[in-house]
């Protein structure tokens, strides 16, 4: 789920059966009947000046992470892998860049490629601010440009998930200042919802 600017409507998955994937709908908290975006999709990230939304999909060679235009036309893939997943794309308060997880997940643990990757959609170009292969999906830009990560705890507590937030450029595509522990909880952590929202 992703809320438009405009905090009436909101983007949301919906599954018709227990073969199928979740399909992409649009909804108005002021009534009248949901809006269907596209046939598949989840990872659900709409930009900040609502005009488009990044999500997840699933093809017969792997996944791919995709944009489209808040009303569902032009769809276009971003970044295709065969092996690896991605996380939820968040975008930077200008909307002119994502980021997200990309990662190869094994059972009981991430896998050791996992890296945090920036896309400018302006330049179609991608850079990888930091690989770590405890990364989790959870990610968040925040307006005061901090990036908000989950990281998987060392052993024994390799069950356990926490936050942490360091400085983001996306001008520089460059980390900035020292990362900082926001918690420090026992469970996991599949999202984080921007600060700001």
């Amino acid at each position: 789920m992703s809320w438009f600017p405009d905090s009436s409507h909101l983007t949301a998955t919906w599954v018709a059966g227990p073969k199928e994937l979740p399909s992409i709908w649009v909804i108005s908290t002021m009534g009248g009947a949901p809006r269907k975006l596209a046939d598949a999709g989840w990872n659900l990230s709409v930009s900040p000046d609502g005009t488009l939304i990044t999500f997840t999909t699933q093809t017969q060679t792997g996944r791919e992470l995709r944009i489209m235009q808040s009303d569902g036309q032009n769809q276009r893939t971003l970044s295709h892998a065969s092996e690896t997943d991605f996380g939820p794309a968040p975008w930077s308060p200008d909307s002119r860049a994502i980021v997200y997880v990309r990662a190869t997940y094994h059972p009981g643990t991430i896998g050791s490629d996992a890296q945090i990757e920036m896309r400018h959609l302006q330049a179609a170009q991608t850079e990888v601010l930091f690989s770590d292969s405890r990364l989790g999906p959870g990610l968040a830009w925040s307006k005061d440009g901090r990036l908000f990560y989950s990281l998987q705890e060392r052993a024994p507590n390799q069950g356990d998930y926490n936050i942490w937030s360091v400085g983001i450029d996306e001008h520089s595509e460059r980390l900035s200042g020292t990362p900082v522990r926001i918690t420090s909880e026992p469970g996991g952590i599949g999202a984080i919802v921007n600060p700001e929202e």
